[in-house]
């Protein structure tokens, strides 16, 4: 099986396995502070074609050569390597103050200690088996991401000791701080968005089996608190993690012989609204869209082509209001109004052609 295949159907089986575990997840959360929650926003491809909207095609004459770039040009942080171990140090502060989670010391270092033994053991077999190569070509051991799995599962262990135990906005903190880290690995040209999404299944199921070993171990030993009752408010407040993909059937032309072919977008982002009642709400929504294109045409009479950045990435961040009514117990409807700033860069292929560098560049745009 060939490394592309190998990519293509690992990203389409833990995509599908991450889905199970976040309705999981989000069901937990939703039964502590949620009614029947408020419509579910679905993952779109509209934003691809506002990027696309803004295109403008020129062409141009530079000396210079770049490498392949695959995150968010002009991005460049190290908070990423900090913010997958942040719930640890705040795990250790509440129980030093003496707010307790679910276990007790030991248990909560065994469980943790399995979890990221698991974890490691996943990540490493899976980077020597697939060996792929890193968007910014330094290395070749990209998928799955150890940045993002480390991340979810310090983000787990958060949920199961005080998500499950006190308040279910720890669960909320821990991964969203989890999905902020996977983002800033893409944004860092250090990651594709499909070993970001590995990475997330990875730590979620590499906890679950952490736990479940020091189930076996301790028993009843070491519980300190015990699950939420899980009683239903009638506030129908929510946080929406989406993890999808979108698929382009078309293309768009320009020029008399080129054209921008358009093929499968990577969709990763969080959603959430605060409702003040049941009927009435505030929130806001983070997305970022990758979307892989090829400019048919820019390598005729080229003696030699390189593909500078062949990704166009579409960040938004939208805020406003929110509405819900319930039709019974467990139907309700929503709908939102939201406004807020998109940013997409492009893509660019070069045409190295004697002393010249002829660039063919689709740039994106700012809307808002």
């Amino acid at each position: 099986m060939s490394l592309e295949k190998m990519r293509h159907w690992s990203l389409h089986i833990f995509m599908a396995v991450i889905r199970k575990i976040f309705n999981l997840v989000l069901l937990t959360v939703g039964t502590a502070v949620a009614a029947p929650a408020a419509a579910a926003p679905v993952a779109d491809s509209v934003a691809v074609a506002d990027t696309v909207a803004c295109i403008d095609v020129l062409d141009a004459a530079v000396n210079t050569r770049q490498s392949p770039y695959y995150g968010w040009k002009g991005f460049k942080t190290k908070i990423d390597n900090y913010t997958r171990f942040a719930p640890y140090p705040v795990i250790a502060a509440m129980k030093l103050a003496g707010y307790e989670g679910r276990s007790s010391w030991s248990r909560l270092g065994v469980s943790a200690l399995a979890s990221n033994a698991v974890m490691a053991m996943a990540v490493m077999a899976t980077k020597h088996a697939v060996s792929e190569l890193r968007p910014d070509a330094t290395e070749r051991n990209s998928f799955p991401s150890g940045h993002t799995a480390t991340a979810f599962v310090a983000a787990t262990i958060l949920h199961k000791e005080y998500g499950m135990t006190r308040s279910p906005w720890f669960s909320v903190g821990g991964y969203a701080l989890a999905t902020a880290t996977g983002v800033m690995r893409v944004l860092n040209n250090r990651h594709w968005i499909s070993d970001v999404m590995a990475g997330a299944g990875i730590g979620i199921i590499s906890t679950e089996l952490g736990y479940f070993a020091a189930d076996l171990i301790f028993k009843d030993r070491g519980v300190e608190r015990y699950e939420l009752d899980g009683e239903v408010s009638v506030n129908p407040s929510f946080v929406d993690i989406q993890m999808g993909v979108a698929a382009h059937s078309g293309h768009i032309d320009f020029g008399s012989d080129r054209r921008i072919a358009l093929g499968t977008s990577a969709v990763v982002g969080m959603e959430g609204a605060y409702f003040l009642n049941k009927h009435f709400g505030v929130g806001a929504q983070a997305r970022l869209i990758s979307t892989s294109a090829q400019i048919e045409g820019a390598a005729e009479g080229a003696t030699s082509v390189e593909i500078e950045d062949n990704q166009f990435n579409n960040a938004s961040l939208a805020v406003g209001v929110y509405g819900n009514q319930a039709l019974s117990r467990r139907i309700s409807v929503g709908a939102k109004a939201l406004c807020g700033v998109r940013f997409a860069d492009g893509i660019r292929y070069v045409s190295h052609q004697s002393d010249a560098t002829e660039i063919l560049q689709a740039k994106g745009g700012t809307a808002f």
